[in-house]
């Protein structure tokens, strides 16, 4: 078998990346195959022991990752047709998807020549054990992972991001684990970093057997990960009720509904029937989808204090905590998103700002920028630019707060594998509101499911549940103990529903 495996890295290289490429990416898209990505990883780990040139080494796994990243970012396409910009040439918006589809694969992608260069740097050198080599690779691939994140970052940099490795969570072969009942089990103690360091030691010590020739321990090995698995899948873990009632408004309003005065006008009326409807459940907290701008939209946001007196007038001095965003500009003439808690308990407004912004979504990257301009869209630009100017807000999430006011993790904040770790630092939380809007998006199913495996990690690790409300997308709710609920459906309007959840 080893000698099979020698053979393909040496004649076939090329081919065999581009297999493991698509064994590593396609738990991505079909999770129920993420097991596929463990003989790709046993390829890439062989790869760098044998590959001695390190040139042809990072070719090789910079496709595999490459492929990887497609797969993985795949739900890009599901932008289209492009309803936000104004290129009504379908056969250039499927071009101009195409280009960023395989650029931001490409940026992440780049890890792959860190892993080459330094996995065999360290299998070269003569100074410790070659064990040490099996074991310390999964927290090299780790830090790969974490660079990835970093180059996208400088390639994706523009007026409203900040160079991190905030992206890093897209293609992180942890989630891959993420996706099995045990990698939900484990994820409680590991969190993402956690599972992707298990994921490659797992498929280093399966390497380090097969090239002892040590079948009957690669058969135990096997064995004894299925018995476990058996037992992780028999553990019902508990949770205790924290005794709160959230309603989550889902919204169905599109990209071209939105595009009108009109349309506009529908969405102010909609969001505040269902306010409206939602305060009369008692529920504890409202969550209303991202970007909803209820505040903007039924109050004058320049006067925080006299809507929320007006606010408590109109729903009867309610103690409920209704949590709002929208666009907002500064004093500066800044443009931010921002949360409005409408805090029936305290009967005060707070308000912060998100700090992580969607590349293309709520700033355009400068190198973008001038790519599409090279091509003949300066106006496009400018128009996206115009619409798309926003910048991280001067209001921050602290321990100011009252202790039952949720964090909240702003739409594609969820991306990061720190973002409710981040929240718990600054304050204990009852838990976590997550308002989304996927406006832009034509059912993306793999976005939702790789969502849903992100925030289910998220909950898992830091013990605190996260409630989510979509527009054009599904509210849930994900607790500490993995588990994903939808909700009990309480009130289904035009363009809304009102989802129930008790925890």
């Amino acid at each position: 078998m080893l000698q099979k495996i020698r053979t393909w890295v040496t004649y076939s290289g090329w081919s065999q990346a581009t297999l493991a490429g698509v064994c590593l990416g396609i738990g991505f898209v079909v999770p129920a195959v993420w097991w596929l990505s463990i003989p790709a990883l046993v390829w890439i780990l062989y790869t760098i022991q044998t590959v001695s040139s390190y040139k042809k080494l990072s070719k090789l796994l910079l496709i595999t990752w490459w492929i990887k990243s497609l797969f993985s970012l795949s739900w890009f396409m599901s932008i289209y047709p492009i309803h936000w910009i104004d290129i009504p040439n379908h056969t250039y918006q499927i071009i101009l998807l195409l280009v960023y589809w395989s650029t931001s694969s490409a940026w992440l992608a780049l890890g792959a020549v860190g892993l080459a260069v330094t996995g065999r740097l360290l299998f070269a050198q003569k100074y410790f054990s070659y064990i040490w080599w099996y074991v310390g690779i999964p927290v090299l691939w780790l830090c790969s992972e974490l660079m990835s994140g970093l180059t996208f970052a400088v390639f994706s940099f523009g007026p409203g991001s900040v160079i991190d490795t905030y992206f890093v969570g897209q293609g992180m072969v942890g989630y891959l684990l993420g996706t099995s009942s045990v990698g939900v089990w484990l994820a409680a103690g590991a969190g993402v970093y956690g599972l992707t360091i298990i994921i490659v030691s797992f498929a280093s010590l399966l390497l380090f057997l097969l090239e002892r020739n040590k079948t009957t321990c690669v058969m135990a090995f096997l064995l004894l990960g299925c018995l476990f698995t058996i037992w992780v899948i028999k553990q019902q873990l508990v949770y205790t009720s924290l005794g709160v009632t959230v309603i989550a408004v889902d919204t169905q309003f599109d990209a071209q509904l939105l595009e009108s005065a009109e349309g506009n006008q529908f969405k102010a009326n909609t969001i505040s029937t269902a306010v409206n409807a939602a305060i009369e459940q008692l529920p504890d907290f409202v969550l209303l989808p991202e970007d909803s701008r209820y505040l903007s939209s039924q109050y004058d946001s320049r006067y925080p204090n006299q809507a929320m007196s007006m606010f408590l007038f109109t729903h009867k001095n309610t103690n409920t905590i209704v949590i709002d965003s929208g666009r907002h500009e500064t004093e500066d003439g800044v443009t931010v998103v921002r949360a409005n808690v409408f805090d029936g308990v305290s009967k005060k407004m707070w308000q912060f700002d998100k700090q992580y912004l969607v590349p293309q979504g709520e700033f355009i990257p400068y190198l973008y920028q001038t790519i599409f301009m090279l091509f003949g869209y300066t106006t496009e630009v400018a128009e996206v630019a115009q619409n798309s100017a926003y910048r991280p807000g001067p209001l921050l999430q602290t321990a100011v707060l009252p202790p039952y006011i949720p964090g909240v993790l702003f739409c594609f904040e969820s991306i990061s594998p720190t973002g409710v770790s981040q929240l718990i630092q600054a304050r204990n939380l009852p838990f976590v509101a997550h308002p989304i809007s996927h406006a832009w998006f034509h059912n993306p199913t793999v976005l939702w499911q790789q969502l849903d495996v992100m925030l289910q990690i998220q909950a898992r690790y830091s013990g605190v549940p996260i409630v989510s409300a979509g527009n054009m997308s599904t509210g849930k709710l994900y607790l500490p103990t993995g588990e994903i609920k939808t909700g009990v459906v309480r009130i289904a309007g035009d363009r809304y529903l009102l989802r129930e959840f008790k925890f």
